[in-house]
């Protein structure tokens, strides 16, 4: 694919792009595929392993630390492996040795999560003013796993 990759469709949704153009959603529903679910919880073997090893109560945490700091509404089911995936990135980056390739990568798969300063401004759109909620710090099920 050549040049920049589109938005995602709930981007321009909370952003408020088709009420300035609705003909644009209609154009980008014949072609968008379609993502049912929401992301759901961690990967199960974490959970069955975090009581007997360190590394998966360590990827429970940076799951629900990620989940929480992303914007509300934008991860799916879609998304599982790609957040899981950044989570072992986050965890080798944080307690194993990491390489610069890895700090890139994990800088990748944070900005398309909306985690980087520059993603976060792609990620309200330029000029709508609205900015894209936040689930609350304290109902964090993150802060659960590591007591």
């Amino acid at each position: 694919m050549r040049g920049r990759p589109p938005k995602p469709t709930k981007i321009l949704e909370l952003s408020g792009a088709y009420a300035k153009n609705p003909q644009r959603r209609r154009a980008r529903a014949a072609i968008e595929l379609k993502v049912d679910g929401e992301l759901g919880g961690p990967p199960q073997i974490w959970i069955d392993k975090a009581a007997h090893s360190q590394e998966s109560l360590e990827l429970l945490g940076i799951w629900y630390e990620l989940v929480e700091q992303a914007p509300a509404g934008i991860l799916t089911s879609a998304d599982r492996l790609f957040v899981e995936l950044a989570c072992r990135l986050m965890y080798k980056v944080r307690f194993r040795k990491s390489t610069a390739g890895d700090y890139a990568q994990l800088n990748r798969y944070l900005e398309q999560i909306r985690l980087t300063p520059s993603g976060r401004a792609r990620g309200a759109g330029s000029g709508s003013g609205q900015a894209i909620p936040q689930r609350a710090v304290s109902e964090s099920r993150w802060s659960q796993c590591s007591a």
